[in-house]
């Protein structure tokens, strides 16, 4: 039993310094512009399926299609008001980088708060709520920061609005800044009312189930 406790401890560990370093290698990728971004942030959304069915936690993707259809959502409203400093790929005169940078955002929250989850299961939603919301907000105000002022990322279509105070990221209009901060949390209420409320409950899938419950996030 120790030594399976032990390798489930080192694949834990492992599946979270490889969450890690996903969103860190995507806000990284960012200031490498012979790329497309909008082509870098596609081939991580389509990459992160057989990621997650690799890692075995498939059962995750259902919490990846909710991000989704939330940046659907969100970018049928705010279209108009991305245009970047980099040269991108339109639909229709639209960039489509921020429908699947939502996308892989507010998921990637969710796979980093389901590490923290994974270990405190009898919370409450209330603190569970508070918990997520805080990793969210951390997250999102160091990838704009990053991006905005070290990597020179600009959304030029918003540049004329304020961005936050201090760190002046997330230029735009008031209801596109109250947009980026409440997305998260309506995030999680939506895998809430979806019935994936607790996502230290389940097993590793195939191919790497080790045969215990409650050992790796995001598989409800």
């Amino acid at each position: 039993m120790d030594n399976y406790n032990t390798c489930l401890a080192l694949h834990q560990r492992s599946l979270m310094l490889a969450d890690f370093a996903i969103y860190v290698g995507f806000i990284c990728s960012i200031c490498f512009s012979i790329i497309y971004i909008d082509v870098i942030a596609i081939f991580v959304f389509l990459v992160l399926f057989p990621y997650l069915y690799f890692t075995g936690r498939r059962k995750s993707i259902k919490f990846l299609l909710i991000s989704s259809v939330q940046a659907i959502a969100y970018f049928y409203f705010a279209r108009t008001l991305y245009q970047y400093n980099r040269a991108m790929i339109l639909i229709n005169g639209y960039t489509v980088y921020p429908l699947f940078a939502w996308a892989i955002g507010l998921f990637g929250g969710y796979l980093i708060y389901s590490h923290w989850a994974a270990r405190t299961p009898s919370q409450s939603l209330r603190i569970r709520f508070w918990v997520f919301a805080s990793i969210y907000w951390l997250l999102l105000l160091f990838g704009e920061t990053i991006t905005y002022r070290f990597f020179n990322f600009h959304n030029i279509a918003a540049a004329s609005y304020s961005g936050f105070p201090i760190l002046n990221c997330i230029h735009g209009p008031s209801w596109v800044k109250a947009a980026y901060v409440v997305n998260g949390p309506i995030y999680f209420l939506l895998c809430e009312a979806a019935g994936l409320s607790d996502p230290s409950h389940g097993v590793l899938d195939a191919p790497f189930d080790l045969g215990a419950s409650s050992i790796t996030g995001l598989d409800s």
